[in-house]
């Protein structure tokens, strides 16, 4: 069939149909372009720690070390194209809202113990963020920061095996290879999750991309010559029997046996991927720890890095998280925004929680403070000073336009005081009040969850309405107390 007769792709369901998928001229050439020049500077650090390794095992200390040496600037050329094409694929993504089909990390495909952990983590978060953009962001976070720990830490261990000055050389020698290793696991997910990026990318966008690929990365004064054919070794990725430094022919618009090489999971079990893993108890994910019984169990066990035991509380809590920022903000794209910014941080802070109050109370505060800070960031508009408005009818001058208050930002505030004063009715009351006038429940189905009589739900609903008024009105009362206060002392001072 004719190029010309080929519809336009449309995104698949998956990174499997997306690697299937054929890419128009334009993009299937940015795409061969970029992996040409990942795969060539690959393939040289790839042939230079080969060599390095071959000559210790032919007992050649020096001429090894030697060798070793030089993978070092090596691996910094290939870490500053791989981690400049990933952050050119972050910031597209947050300006132009690009969104490609994304898959989380699989530990399995990783030998070091912080790519496990890594990849570990990304897969955990990847069941929070429930929105597709977000998975693909935190991915793509993800993959440049382990490229940059690889990086440093190749390079400090070349370096150290180079100068003579390890203490340790046999462990160097393992970091080296497992740090080659993993950063062949880090290429294989960036080229798949790059070529899923440019079939969501509109090709309009396209040129803006490649200026955004060539401010992140740094250019190579020169194209490294192919290798196809010539570089086979143990590092080497071949699929289908090719190497994967392909040429990728614009009558096939696709990867030769790349319709053979990605699993559902995302990234192609090619090369060092494909081989088996050393047995790690770390590593598996075949045992799953136990689920949680209780609350209290799945903090502890969330406290002590435990992924289920997080899980657990994330789905015990998510839906009143969510209800809070959708009161917050009253934007429900918004409010699933906020609820996964929340657990993000409840990842990060859960090991300060003492106990010291109830688990959910501590929840809800913080999850206020992510919406009031995301509130406070929200740039204003801007106007110029200098511009001539219409001119007012009496004085002939610019017209003047007086500041009013940021209604979102304070009824957010008020929002809050709405919930700390439900927080204070008594049980039976908040109960009601949540059921019908927060989340929608009719008094039938309340009188079915609470096992009660529908008149006693109507009698329950209206006495929390009036204690509720009565307690919304003592904190108007208290904030003017509190300003007319504030306002004595100023005027005291002043005085």
């Amino acid at each position: 069939m004719n190029d010309c007769a080929r519809p336009l792709p449309a995104r698949g369901k998956s990174v499997k149909d997306d690697w299937r998928a054929w890419l128009p001229e334009a993009k299937a050439v940015v795409f061969n372009q970029q992996v040409h020049q990942l795969e060539s500077s690959y393939v040289m650090l790839s042939v230079s720690l080969d060599e390095a390794i071959e000559l210790r095992q032919m007992g050649q200390p020096g001429k090894s070390l030697q060798a070793v040496g030089i993978t070092s600037g090596l691996c910094r050329l290939l870490t500053q194209m791989l981690a400049g094409l990933l952050r050119a694929l972050s910031e597209h993504a947050k300006h132009y809202g690009t969104v490609p089909n994304a898959a989380p990390l699989d530990p399995a495909n990783f030998q070091g113990q912080k790519g496990q952990r890594s990849a570990r983590m990304s897969s955990l978060l990847n069941s929070v963020l429930l929105s597709q953009r977000l998975q693909f962001l935190h991915k793509v976070g993800t993959l440049e920061e382990m490229v940059e720990d690889l990086d440093r830490d190749f390079r400090h261990a070349a370096d150290g095996l180079a100068d003579g000055l390890s203490s340790n050389p046999r462990k160097m020698w393992d970091d080296v290879d497992t740090d080659h290793y993993d950063l062949n696991t880090c290429l294989r997910e960036a080229i798949v999750i790059f070529k899923s990026f440019l079939i969501a990318l509109p090709e309009s966008q396209l040129g803006a991309f490649q200026n955004t690929v060539r401010r992140q990365s740094q250019p190579l004064e020169t194209d490294a010559p192919s290798t196809r054919g010539v570089i086979r070794h143990r590092r080497m990725t071949a699929i289908a029997g090719e190497v994967f430094i392909m040429d990728m022919r614009a009558s096939a618009r696709t990867t030769q046996g790349g319709t053979r090489c990605i699993r559902n999971g995302g990234c192609a079990a090619i090369g060092p991927l494909a081989r088996n893993r050393p047995s790690d108890p770390d590593a598996s994910t075949s045992r799953q720890p136990p689920k949680p019984v209780t609350e209290a169990e799945a903090i502890r066990l969330a406290q002590a890095g435990d992924a289920a035991a997080f899980e657990f509380l994330y789905h015990l809590h998510s839906r009143r998280v969510y209800a809070l920022c959708l009161r917050m903000v009253n934007n429900p794209s918004d409010a699933e925004d906020l609820m996964q910014e929340a657990f993000l941080q409840l990842f990060r802070k859960i090991g300060t929680f003492r106990g010291e109050s109830a688990f959910s109370t501590w929840l809800h505060r913080m999850t206020v403070n992510v919406v009031l800070m995301r509130l406070r960031k929200k740039s204003l508009p801007v106007a110029s000073l200098e511009e001539t408005t219409d001119p007012d009818d009496e004085t002939g001058g610019p017209r003047k336009d007086i500041g009013a208050p940021d209604l979102r930002l304070s009824g957010a505030v008020d929002r809050v005081n709405l919930e700390r004063s439900v927080e204070k009715l008594p049980p039976g009351y908040r109960t009601v009040f949540v059921l019908h006038d927060v989340q929608g429940y009719e008094h039938n189905e309340i009188a079915d969850i609470m096992g009660c009589s529908v008149g006693n739900s109507k009698s329950q609903l209206h006495k929390a309405r009036t204690r509720l008024r009565d307690l919304l009105q003592e904190e108007v009362r208290q904030q003017a107390r509190q300003e007319r206060h504030a306002a004595k002392t100023q005027t005291a001072h002043d005085d």
